[in-house]
């Protein structure tokens, strides 16, 4: 009997019977959902061309659907390149991207960017890091900016300069107006005019419309609003002033406004800021007639 059970477990041994060495608990089962899509999925490859050319060193490409980029070298300075693809610039490296027609893209410093592609209804180029950039656009191009807003415009040179990370600087160096979708603001540039947007946490992008608001434009230059329940809305020029009634909210200027029945609000440019509106200085003022006092305790009262 005993030689009849060693000689059906050598069988079942040998035939590749395997014994699981797991205790108590079990296997832990994944925690984790599916993760969101890498680069190499959000970026496919499209069909339009740009060539890329190294100024400076150092600076690295990264075809659509790769996971590990090449240096271009001072012997191969070009690369054609699909829409879809990276490219990327060191500290003191300088890259340009090359579009049919004229439009390009540089990278000063260290920067980063994907090669949109137009027939997807993408922008022509994403930046995600920059130190300085200069671009060149024809014909109503589009180029996303760090933090998402959408820069808009005809020709060039348009200078980009990221300031310690926190504020994104656009200078108009060309001859024709460009335009920046900033949030729920669209900020117009003139040539020569500058404009300094601050890199929020939340994103720049532009917001979408909401479909229960309805929208008001204030002048020429003033702001833009959004308005949804009771509230009373009086234009002056450029400036508005709000007036709640009852349940409402209002979103302008960057706000997101609700305020108690009967209270009041001014939405007005710094520079057309009525005289009413300014805070009243109640600081005693200095005698002229007293002589004899001076300095700090000058026309304060005994």
């Amino acid at each position: 009997m005993m030689r009849i059970l060693l000689g059906t477990l050598l069988t079942a041994l040998l035939t590749g019977c395997t014994i699981s060495t797991q205790r108590h608990p079990g296997p832990m089962a994944s925690a984790v959902p599916d993760l969101p899509p890498g680069t190499t999925d959000l970026y496919p490859a499209g069909p339009e061309e740009v060539i890329i050319t190294r100024l400076a060193d150092p600076v690295f490409v990264r075809r659509p659907g790769e996971s590990s980029s090449f240096p271009l070298y001072y012997y191969r300075k070009q690369e054609r390149m699909n829409a879809g693809s990276w490219v990327f610039a060191g500290a003191g490296g300088r890259v340009e991207v090359l579009y049919p027609g004229g439009t390009s893209v540089t990278l000063i410093g260290r920067g980063a960017g994907i090669i949109g592609s137009e027939s997807r209804g993408e922008p022509l180029f994403f930046l995600r890091q920059c130190d300085r950039a200069v671009l060149h656009l024809s014909d109503q191009e589009q180029v996303r900016l760090l933090g998402g807003a959408v820069l808009t415009g005809d020709s060039g040179p348009i200078g980009l300069a990221n300031l310690r990370g926190e504020i994104l600087r656009v200078t108009n160096r060309s001859l024709t107006t460009c335009w920046v979708a900033y949030r729920e603001e669209v900020l117009q540039l003139d040539p020569a005019e500058v404009v300094e947007l601050p890199l929020l946490d939340a994103g720049t992008g532009p917001l979408e419309e909401p479909t229960d608001f309805r929208s008001l434009r204030v002048g020429e230059a003033g702001p833009r609003l959004q308005v949804r329940g009771d509230v009373e809305v009086t234009q002056d020029g450029d400036s508005a002033r709000l007036t709640a009634v009852g349940a409402h909210e209002v979103l302008a200027m960057g706000l997101r406004l609700r305020m108690d029945p009967g209270d009041e609000v001014l939405l007005a440019p710094l520079d057309d800021l009525p005289a009413s509106a300014a805070p009243a200085n109640d600081l005693p003022r200095a005698d002229p007639t007293n002589a004899g006092d001076s300095g700090a305790n000058a026309g304060l009262p005994e």
